[in-house]
């Protein structure tokens, strides 16, 4: 039997060195629960608060002594040792969460040679339904061994390509017409049909539940996403490649930016034939927990690749152990610790070292090939009396005196040195990396120009034993490249640039060996720019050799000229992958999402993203400051949510856009009592999160003011209830909240939108519920035992049938929050939840969201509670009502009651609607002048 008949099968695992070790059987169930696990955060700023585990653990054998030299995990219990909570899932499920590049494979067989119609379903559970991922394939990129491959597409379509001959460059490729709808929990199965005499693909989803047990293809439930795709007569290719699902290793060489999942397959099927023979079909949910590999009914062999694994596991939380208190009694009978475990961003938010400049970042993330082998970024103070290298080399020296610290004009940067005429000069250790010779560096030159000088010079043992960038005050500033053999004579001299003086740049000088002559190159590069300016040329019979010194400002010509971030590589590449938005403009204009991930990724955290990251708003240029100050900037900006996600230690951003419009995950019923008794449905309405007067102001930029006003205000862009109005004012309101707030934002376009969102949130009109309970111990919820566990932050609860002192239109909240308690036979979970209304936004064509309301319209004249006709008059200046027989019906809201809106008449004054009273329950006689609108009411999304 399963819980609730017999106590929770309660899993507790400590990562030990490597190895997870089970400490279950020390987990103390004494005082139920054994376990509480509290995630997110309890209203709606964007501030979430880390991850907390408590538990006790029994200590009599003195094991959880991280001191004890006697223990068995003696060495391996440090500070912030990982520990994972975990419940049964149901089922097993090939888990992918360590990596994007480990799946399951069958090896190639005859039967897997599908060359005529053919039929995909995969039944599968997503971290994120709007990201580039190798979904399965049959795809080898070495040999030109390319059959199949079905991938999703960051746009949240569907794409299936196959090859007629094996090669990519004859592959087809189909796009699904329409995006796949995001599941709620995540999960829902996928099928794709190739019929070849047309090259005609069809698509379709359906959803696929924690408890489908049934086996093979699933034949009922699909649902055609969009219109089928006819590409023409192609057979399918019959290769050599293996059959993968999760992960499609030799689609990588064609297809990088499609990654593994992260998330679970469930089952795969191959099909012979459109609804034909069944070829392939993998159950990972009959499979055993840990099993490498198995048999499919066919006999195909799959084995699980890299870190994924067979899981039977539902994880409640991945946290950190940050100490071991040591408690016991007076005896010495009772021994436990009281461990309180915490996510990662309980550490990180404890970290107040700013970050390194964007350039400094750069290039000391560079790794391989491609890190410099020698590295001076030039930020340092004003006292100093050398450049201190980054990369572990000796320091560039100078003599003169540059002014340090002094050029702030690079966003990429800490303050930079004016040259004032000193010269720098640095050494270059030996190294055993590539053969070219590169030298790149960030040159800023004065409006005025400057004196004649050698910029940067670059000294080697090859032909080229000296390659400078020059500069002279001609032509408006004029950059040339010039290269010397080791007795100074003159190999070549070209033009870069005209025009520079006042300009910003990144510029590179590079020798490469080109068989048996040397490639000489010189780039220019402006922040945030789309063009690399160049001039190359070649030195005859020549070879580059070994690096030795780089010396800028040779001869001390230059005076008011800034240089900084000197990089020496010995493997060129042009500088076009600095072209845009990239570290060289401190990523300007970034999208919000991208920049969460990139910077995690860049710190070594595993991510979790969810929605289409790089659809997030633009952000501004990053500034130094810390970690976890640069990720909340972007939810500040974005407007999503910062979370922890249960299957990893790491960290997740949901984006707005995922947030919106979203069909409820779990919809519970009171009246069929899904909810526990204790602690009780509260609802709260107050002023916590008002605010109704917000002025945005774009960091080094511009700003808006936007105000929620009085219903009926002529021309203002947000009228409510909680307008600025004091309360006993016409129309009342509820007075001045007003708040001021910087944002990182890419232009000054973004900041009207900025502020009438944050209007928008802090003018909701309804209640929160700081605790929605569910007992899963309950059989009322045992329909939605394990939808209630897969439940996460960011996503929509909804409790239908609310008693009849509780607004009548039933309960819609986003889940910002989450306590569980486990253990024994206690298995509760409270979902604190925020209004979901603010998320419903504009959708284009939607039947739904997609109308635009009229403001100031009123009700002509008095109605009974029973009638079915009422006239509307509409304030002047404003669109009247559509009368058009297809855009029927729709639903508006009047004092509370909602109506159905069967048909209008009228185009001039006074507008007859026909109406279905009570929708919502509630019916009433309503007064003449009673303002009313649409109950969906448009807003456009803030991005």
């Amino acid at each position: 039997m399963a819980y609730p008949q017999t106590i929770l099968d309660l899993l507790a695992e400590l990562l030990l060195g490597t190895a997870w070790t089970d400490i279950s059987t020390w987990l103390y169930q004494r005082n139920p629960p054994a376990v509480t696990i509290t995630r997110g955060h309890p209203d709606e700023t964007v501030v979430t608060t880390p991850t907390a585990m408590a538990t006790e653990l029994n200590n009599r054998d003195g094991r959880f002594c991280d001191k004890n030299p006697t223990g068995p995990y003696y060495g391996s219990l440090m500070r912030n040792v990982p520990i994972r909570i975990s419940v049964p899932e149901g089922a097993s499920y090939l888990r992918s969460e360590t990596d994007q590049s480990s799946g399951a494979t069958a090896p190639d067989a005859a039967g897997l040679d599908i060359t005529g119609d053919t039929e995909v379903q995969l039944d599968v559970t997503l971290d994120n339904w709007a990201a580039d991922q190798a979904l399965a394939g049959k795809w080898l990129a070495a040999g030109s061994q390319r059959s199949w491959l079905l991938t999703l597409n960051e746009t949240g379509t569907l794409s299936f390509r196959w090859s007629p001959d094996g090669t990519n460059s004859n592959s087809v490729v189909a796009v699904s017409g329409a995006t796949v709808p995001v599941p709620g929990l995540n999960r829902q199965a996928l099928r794709v049909t190739l019929a070849v005499a047309t090259g005609t693909v069809t698509f379709y989803t359906a959803p696929a539940a924690a408890d489908q047990v049934t086996l093979g293809p699933i034949t009922s439930g699909w649902v055609q996403l969009g219109a089928p795709v006819v590409l023409g007569a192609d057979n399918v290719f019959s290769s050599t490649a293996p059959v993968s699902a999760g992960f499609v290793a030799g689609a990588a060489a064609d297809y990088a930016a499609w990654t593994g999942i992260y998330g679970k397959v469930h089952r795969l099927a191959l099909l012979s034939g459109i609804g034909g023979t069944v070829k392939a079909s993998p159950d990972f949910t009959a499979q055993t927990a840990g099993a490498a590999s198995f048999a499919d009914a066919q006999g195909n062999t799959w084995t699980v690749q890299g870190t994924a694994e067979i899981s039977t596991r539902r994880y409640r939380a991945h946290c950190e152990c940050s100490g071991w208190p040591q408690t016991w009694d007076p005896s010495g009978t009772d021994v436990y610790v009281s461990l309180q475990a915490s996510g990662l961003l309980r550490r990180l938010q404890q970290g107040n070292s700013p970050l390194k400049s964007a350039m400094y970042r750069y290039w000391t993330k560079l790794t391989g090939s491609s890190a410099p082998v020698a590295y001076w970024p030039c930020e340092d103070l004003a006292g100093a009396t050398q450049l201190a290298s980054a990369n572990g080399g000796r320091p560039m020296l100078f003599s003169g005196s540059p002014t340090l610290a002094s050029f702030t004009g690079f966003a990429c940067s800490a303050a930079l040195p004016v040259l004032n005429g000193s010269v720098w000069t640095g050494a270059i250790a030996p190294y055993s990396s590539g053969s070219d010779n590169v030298l790149s560096f960030l040159l800023a030159l004065p409006a005025a120009g400057d004196a004649s000088g050698f910029v940067a010079s670059l000294y080697g043992i090859g032909k080229v034993a000296r390659m400078d960038l020059a500069y002279t005050n001609a032509s408006g500033g004029l950059l040339y490249a010039e290269g010397y053999d080791a007795s100074g004579n003159s190999l070549f001299n070209s033009n870069v640039l005209t025009g520079a003086n006042g300009g910003q740049y990144m510029a590179r000088l590079a020798l490469q060996n080109s068989g048996a002559n040397v490639v000489w190159t010189a780039e220019l590069l402006t922040p945030g720019g789309a063009a690399v300016t160049s001039a190359t040329g070649s030195v005859t019979t020549a070879a580059t050799g070994q690096m030795k010194t780089v010396v800028i400002n040779l001869q001390g010509g230059l005076v008011s000229t800034v240089v900084g971030h000197i990089a020496v590589q010995s493997v060129f590449a042009d500088l076009s992958g600095l072209a845009g938005i990239s570290a060289l403009n401190s990523w300007a204009g970034e999208a919000a999402g991208v920049r969460f991930g990139r910077l995690c990724a860049e710190e070594g955290i595993a991510f979790r993203g969810v929605g289409r990251l790089s659809a997030s708003v633009p952000m501004g240029p990053m500034t130094q400051q810390t970690l976890m100050a640069d990720l909340q900037e972007v939810a500040d900006a974005d407007r999503g949510v910062i979370f922890e996600p249960r299957q990893v230690l790491g960290l997740g951003y949901k984006t707005l856009s995922s947030l919106e419009n979203q069909q409820p995950a779990v919809a519970l019923s009171y009246t069929h009592q899904d909810l526990a008794g204790t602690p009780g449905l509260k609802p709260v309405t107050d002023d916590q999160t008002t605010v109704n007067d917000v002025t945005v102001t774009r960091t080094g930029g511009s700003s808006s003011r936007q105000v929620m006003q009085p219903p009926g205000t002529a021309g203002a862009a947000f009228t409510g209830p909680l307008n600025t109005n004091a309360p006993n004012a016409t129309p009342p309101g509820v007075g001045l909240y007003d708040t001021q707030v910087q944002i990182s934002l890419g232009s000054d376009s973004q900041v009207d939108s900025e502020a009438g969102w944050l209007v928008r949130m802090g003018t909701v009109n309804e209640p929160r519920y700081p605790v929605i309970p569910v007992d899963l111990a309950r059989p009322a919820v045992a329909g939605v035992f394990c939808d209630l566990q897969e439940l996460d932050l960011g996503q929509r609860i909804t409790v239908s049938a609310p008693p009849a002192w509780l607004p009548p239109d039933g309960i819609s909240q986003i889940v910002q929050g989450v306590t569980e308690r486990l253990g024994g036979y206690i298995f509760q979970i409270d979902f604190c939840g925020v209004p979901e209304s603010p998320y419903e936004v504009l959708v284009l064509d939607d039947p739904v969201h997609g109308r635009l309301d009229t403001d100031g319209c009123t009700l002509h004249a008095s109605i009974s509670s029973s009638a079915t006709s009422l006239g509307a008059d509409t304030a002047a200046g404003f669109p009247l009502w559509t009368t058009a027989a297809g855009d029927f019906p729709f639903d508006i809201q009047m004092a509370g009651e909602r109506m159905t809106v069967t048909n209008i008449t009228g185009t001039s004054g006074t507008q007859t609607f026909t109406v279905v009273r009570s929708v919502n329950g509630v019916v009433k006689a309503q007064a003449a002048g009673t303002a009313f609108s649409l109950f969906f009411t448009p807003i456009l999304a803030l991005a």
